[in-house]
């Protein structure tokens, strides 16, 4: 692929250098996912290891926080579905168009073959439509695809499992906070308070996990979103065969960052919500001051905001996905012009 890219340069054809890039950044991002996980496989455990002892210990909760706990599952399995359909549909784009055209090849005067994806390849360029060197490079396609599958609905499908998961932490001790002052006892109230805090301070930490190890994952995704929606867009030309199969891919690409967007922005309005709790739990109403101290801490803490960042150089909010957007479609327009 490297080599056609080289190639495209020399002969200044931007419109297959741009399809080549297109997959060589799609690529590029698969490996820089297996890195990660690899590289930093104990952080990766961490995450896992976390979340699997909190849904256990849900399983003892009472009614009503199960029904918090089940609304948070039932978000999870619809971003899921929808983001893993989305990456299934975009990887069998690529082959089914190659199967369709290879079909209906045939039924013409002059019959050929089409690759899952059209590249140059060095030394046997004269020879990659005769068999057997056409099947290799077909089923290296599909391995090819299949890959990429994995690495996108497994590392980013875990990133909206996580982060959806902080925002359930909050939301559970959030119930908690409502109920804080049923109990008329100051020392039962001064020990769910202190449950709390341990529960806030966790959420925190848990926070933290999921930023040290997306964090350079977070950082690469927008500028290779922008690359792959503005040249994934720059296919998309009337009459080109290409039009169907790069749409959709730039229609991925597109949710690709939309999601990540949403489910950080849930935990940043969640969490914001911490406070009205608070104020709304009848504190005022309490004699002893050590409590009444306790929820005004407790308020101005929760009064700051809760963020995922790029490696600290960007807050990630649907803000960001609308400038991304618009980004791309600057550079779509660029391109073609």
């Amino acid at each position: 692929m490297l080599c056609d890219i080289r190639e495209r340069i020399q002969i200044n054809d931007t419109d297959n250098l741009f399809r080549q890039l297109i997959i060589t950044v799609l690529l590029v991002y698969v490996y820089i996912k297996i890195f990660l996980t690899i590289n930093q496989n104990k952080k990766f455990r961490a995450i896992l290891d976390k979340v699997s002892t909190d849904y256990e210990s849900y399983n003892h909760l009472p009614e009503d926080y199960l029904v918090i706990v089940t609304e948070t599952i039932e978000k999870c399995k619809k971003l899921e579905i929808i983001w893993t359909l989305m990456v299934i549909c975009t990887g069998l784009a690529f082959i089914l168009q190659a199967s369709v055209l290879t079909l209906l090849s045939q039924f013409t005067e002059e019959p050929r073959k089409y690759m899952i994806h059209e590249s140059l390849i060095p030394f046997i360029e004269e020879l990659k439509y005769d068999t057997p060197y056409f099947e290799i490079l077909t089923v290296y396609g599909i391995y090819t695809v299949i890959i990429v599958i994995i690495a996108y609905t497994g590392f980013d499908g875990l990133f909206y499992i996580t982060v959806l998961h902080a925002s359930l932490k909050i939301k559970t001790y959030s119930h908690k906070i409502s109920h804080l002052m049923e109990d008329a006892d100051i020392s039962t109230i001064n020990a769910k308070i202190g449950i709390i805090v341990k529960e806030q301070c966790d959420v925190y930490r848990f926070i933290k996990q999921i930023q040290s190890f997306y964090q350079f994952w977070l950082a690469s995704v927008f500028t290779l979103v922008i690359i792959q929606i503005s040249m994934g867009l720059s296919q998309t030309k009337a009459g080109s065969e290409n039009t169907i199969i790069y749409f959709i891919f730039a229609t991925a690409a597109s949710i690709n960052i939309f999601i990540p967007c949403y489910v950080a922005s849930d935990v940043t309005s969640t969490a914001a919500e911490v406070c009205n709790f608070l104020y709304d739990c009848k504190w005022e109403s309490v004699p002893d001051t050590s409590v009444r101290r306790s929820i005004v801490i407790m308020m101005a803490r929760s009064q700051v905001p809760v963020h995922f960042t790029a490696c600290g150089m960007l807050t990630i909010r649907l803000e960001i996905f609308v400038s991304i957007m618009q980004t791309a479609y600057s550079v779509y327009t660029l391109m073609i012009s």
